[in-house]
């Protein structure tokens, strides 16, 4: 009688890849997360910049910043009692990749383009003198 074998046609880190992948997609599935991730690539920008960029709570620009951090994508810098934020600067894999094709994807975007244009000058602003409220 032939013997049976087990082929495995899986390897074993696919599973762990694919959950990395998986909670990447989860991080990345929300637009305002997919326009915070777009601002921050032109520079780090205080919570406020972002509120005033966006147009959106402050409340709510921090929760989702605090969805990115918890996931890797974004790294806080706090001045007193100012958060300052920017691109994490080695996000896990799989999100990297993922950061990289929604990059791509932004620039082609007028509205998100215009949006990073705005960021990238409140960058400099904000490099040149420190938020004060």
């Amino acid at each position: 009688m032939p013997r049976s074998t087990s082929v495995s046609i899986v390897p074993p880190t696919a599973e762990v890849s694919a959950e990395s992948l998986a909670r990447s997609v989860r991080a990345l599935a929300d637009p305002l997360r997919l326009r915070l991730l777009n601002a921050l690539a032109a520079g780090e920008l205080c919570v406020c910049d972002l509120v005033q960029l966006l147009r959106v709570p402050q409340p709510t620009i921090s929760r989702h910043l605090n969805t990115l951090r918890s996931h890797g994508l974004v790294a806080p810098r706090r001045v007193g009692r100012f958060a300052y934020y920017r691109l994490a600067g080695a996000p896990p894999p799989a999100a990297g990749r993922l950061l990289a094709a929604v990059a791509a994807l932004a620039e082609a975007d007028e509205a998100l383009a215009a949006e990073r244009r705005l960021a990238a000058e409140l960058a400099a602003a904000r490099a040149a003198v420190p938020c004060s409220g």
